[in-house]
C-alpha cells in the first residue's frame, strides 16, 4: 500500500533583471549573467536554510527540523533562470500551509537581495498542488528488511553448524572421515564463515557511514542542497582502490568531468574563469580540515594560467573569525569543497550558514572522492 501525499510546487522563484549598470556603460551579457547566477542562488539558499519553519511547525504541530527535509528545490539557472520549488506532506492541506511559508518568507527576503545584487523582480509563475501515491520508499524499504533478516538467518545457520562441527547426523550411525575429507570440510565452513563475515562486516561500515551522515556521492550532495556542480573529482589512486572506496567511488563515475584528476581540475578553473571576471578572488570553503583545502587551492591555482584566471584560497568556515570575515568580504565567490566519506551534511550545512551570514553566497561546489 502506498503512502498518499500531498505535493505542491511552486515553479517560480524567478527573476527578471532590470540591469544595473556601471557608470556610463550597459551591463555584459556575462556580467548581468553572472549577477542571474548570484541572485537565485540568494533565493535558493534563503529556502534551503533561511526559512524560519517555527510557527508553521506549531500550526502542523509537526517538528521544525522534519519540515526542512520536506522542502527541496530544483536549480536551472542556465536554462530559464527559474527554481522549482517541491514541498512535500502527508496531506494536501499540510503542504499547501508549509507552501504558502515558505514563498512568504522568500518574498520578504527580496529587498536584501535587492539591495545586494540591484535591482530585479521577482516573479512566482506557477504554483500547483497535487495528490501523489508513492510506494517506491516502502517496496525499497521491505526488500532491504528481507535482505537483511535472511543475511542475519545465513549467520545465525553458519554460526550453529560450525559451532557444532558438522551437520546432523543420526546417533546411530557409524561414518567414516578421512582426513582430507575433514580437511576439504574445514575449509569449505572456513570460506563460507570468511565470506559471510566479510559481508557482515561491509554492511556494517555501510550502515554506519549512513548513519553518520557522511557524504557519499557527489550527485546526491549537490542535490540534496541545490548546488551546480563545478567538478567531482576522482582521487589520485582511483584505480588501486579497494572494496568500499572503490564501490563508493564507482558511484559518481558518471558524473566525473573526466576520469583524470588534473582534467577535472582545469575543467573546474576553465569554468568558473568564463563565470567570473578573469581577475576574480575565490574562496574554497568546506568542512575539511584546513590543509586538505589549502592544498587544494594550491593545485587549483597551479592549474590556471599564470595571470589570467581566477586566484583560489581556502577559507576555514568551521567557526567565524576576523579572518574568515575578512577573507569572504575580499572575495567575488565562495565554492564548495567536499570529499566522499569524509565530510558529512551536517558540516557542510553548518559551513553554507556561515558564509550566507557573512554576506557571501556559494555558487557551486567541488567534490573529492
Amino acid at each position: 500500500e502506498g503512502q498518499e501525499t500531498g505535493q505542491t510546487e511552486a515553479e517560480g522563484a524567478g527573476t527578471e533583471g532590470s540591469g544595473q549598470a556601471a557608470a556610463g556603460s550597459a551591463e555584459s551579457e556575462l556580467e548581468r549573467q553572472h549577477r542571474m547566477i548570484n541572485i537565485l542562488n540568494y533565493y535558493n539558499s534563503c529556502i534551503l536554510h533561511r526559512t524560519d519553519y517555527t510557527d508553521v511547525a506549531k500550526q502542523l504541530n509537526v517538528d521544525a527540523a522534519l519540515l526542512r527535509e520536506l522542502v527541496s528545490t530544483t536549480n536551472t539557472i542556465k536554462d530559464d533562470n527559474m527554481i522549482t520549488v517541491t514541498v512535500i506532506y502527508p496531506t494536501k492541506e499540510g503542504a499547501e500551509i508549509l507552501r504558502a511559508a515558505v514563498l512568504e518568507q522568500l518574498r520578504a527576503a527580496q529587498a536584501q537581495a535587492v539591495e545586494t545584487y540591484g535591482a530585479h523582480e521577482l516573479v512566482i509563475a506557477n504554483e500547483a498542488s497535487s495528490v501523489v501515491t508513492d510506494n517506491s520508499l516502502t517496496k525499497w524499504t521491505n526488500t532491504r528488511a528481507s535482505e537483511i533478516s535472511a543475511l542475519i538467518n545465513t549467520r545465525k545457520t553458519l554460526d550453529k553448524n560450525l559451532a557444532s562441527g558438522a551437520s546432523a547426523v543420526p546417533a546411530a550411525t557409524t561414518v567414516k572421515i578421512g582426513k582430507r575429507d575433514v580437511v576439504i570440510a574445514s575449509v569449505k565452513q572456513g570460506a563460507v564463515g570468511l565470506g559471510a563475515g566479510l559481508l557482515g562486516c561491509a554492511v556494517l561500515i555501510a550502515l554506519y557511514l549512513i548513519l553518520a551522515g557522511k557524504v557519499l556521492s557527489g550527485r546526491e550532495l549537490n542535490r540534496h542542497f541545490g548546488l551546480s556542480k563545478i567538478a567531482c573529482v576522482p582521487g589520485k589512486k582511483f584505480g588501486t582502490q579497494k572494496g568500499l572506496d572503490r564501490l563508493a567511488a564507482s558511484i559518481d563515475s558518471g558524473y566525473y568531468n573526466h576520469p583524470k584528476r588534473s582534467v577535472c581540475l582545469q575543467v573546474a578553473d576553465a569554468g568558473l574563469r568564463a563565470m567570473l571576471r578573469p581577475d576574480a578572488q575565490i574562496a574554497l570553503v568546506s568542512d575539511l580540515p584546513e590543509e586538505y583545502v589549502v592544498k587544494l587551492a594550491a593545485e587549483m591555482n597551479k592549474t590556471g594560467k599564470a595571470g589570467a584566471g581566477p586566484r583560489y584560497f581556502a577559507v576555514p568556515c568551521d567557526k567565524q573569525t576576523p579572518e574568515s570575515v575578512e577573507a569572504l568580504d575580499n572575495c567575488d565567490a565562495a565554492v564548495l569543497v567536499a570529499r566522499a566519506e569524509a565530510s558529512t551534511y551536517k558540516g557542510t550545512g553548518d559551513v553554507l550558514d556561515t558564509v550566507s551570514l557573512l554576506g557571501r553566497e556559494v555558487i557551486g561546489s567541488i567534490v573529492l572522492m
